[in-house]
């Protein structure tokens, strides 16, 4: 969206959407049903169009309804099974779908750069 918007070709193959042509209309439907996101290492979010919002870890999983609750104070896991099984099954579908990107999606740090970022106080 950002390099559409700023009219700078990306130079390779980007996952995902534009939403640029969302911005200057007043389309209001969904580019995608669920969005996935890498939370930390080990934890991912996944965000369905409907509002519900999953957190998953190997160690936790946590079920949220923003529309309900945007700050995501009460946790709904134990009352929505199904829902859990349902959003659990969609990112398992689109890790698979897409474990060959991750290896590509990382940024590798030459030793300049690390030093340049030690020395801003990055660790």
């Amino acid at each position: 969206t950002l390099l559409e918007l700023l009219t700078i070709p990306p130079g390779y193959e980007l996952q995902g959407k534009s939403l640029a042509p969302f911005l200057n209309s007043s389309a209001n439907t969904p580019v995608h049903k669920y969005v996935f996101s890498e939370a930390s290492k080990d934890k991912w979010t996944i965000l369905g169009d409907d509002g519900w919002k999953l957190l998953y870890s190997p160690k936790e999983i946590e079920l949220y309804n923003l529309n309900d609750d945007p700050g995501e104070s009460r946790n709904r896991i134990a009352e929505n099974t199904s829902l859990q099984v349902s959003l659990m099954k969609e990112f398992f579908f689109w890790r698979e779908q897409h474990k060959e990107d991750k290896a590509d999606n990382y940024l590798k740090l030459n030793p300049e750069l690390i030093e340049k970022l030690r020395s801003a106080g990055y660790r």
